[in-house]
């Protein structure tokens, strides 16, 4: 616990997020505040008029690179896309979605996730 990263922007793994027409965020300071099966990160970053916020950011893997893919399904033939409904355990809710979910190692690559994530949540295999 108490890991701490600071880096100038351009310097911390995520640190530069870019948005549209030249806008970003970059990441100030990063603290590992609890680790277990996920972490919690308190994390500041800096928007582009210089304005310093704070975040809890909530994991659950933390192991890797913190990619994250999402897949929008629309079956061509019917003009359908297809929507999950799943369980939040933080907000003790169900919500709909798509499907998605970490991109882990084992995975090796995003679209290796997404299809897994395509077949674990929508039992979708194979573009079927």
């Amino acid at each position: 616990m108490g890991e701490r990263n600071e880096q100038p922007p351009g310097k911390l793994g995520m640190a530069r997020a870019e948005g549209d027409n030249g806008t970003y965020v970059d990441i100030v300071t990063e603290d590992v505040v609890f680790k277990r099966y996920g972490a919690v990160l308190d994390r500041c970053v800096r928007y582009p008029g210089g304005q310093l916020v704070k975040f809890d950011i909530w994991s659950k893997n933390w192991r890797n690179n913190n990619e994250f893919c999402q897949c929008v399904p629309y079956d061509s033939k019917t003009n359908t896309v297809t929507m999950i409904r799943e369980y939040f355990p933080a907000q003790h809710k169900f919500h709909y979605g798509f499907p998605g979910g970490n991109v882990e190692d084992k995975h090796g690559s995003p679209l290796s996730a997404i299809q897994a994530e395509l077949e674990e949540e929508a039992g979708l295999y194979g573009g079927e």
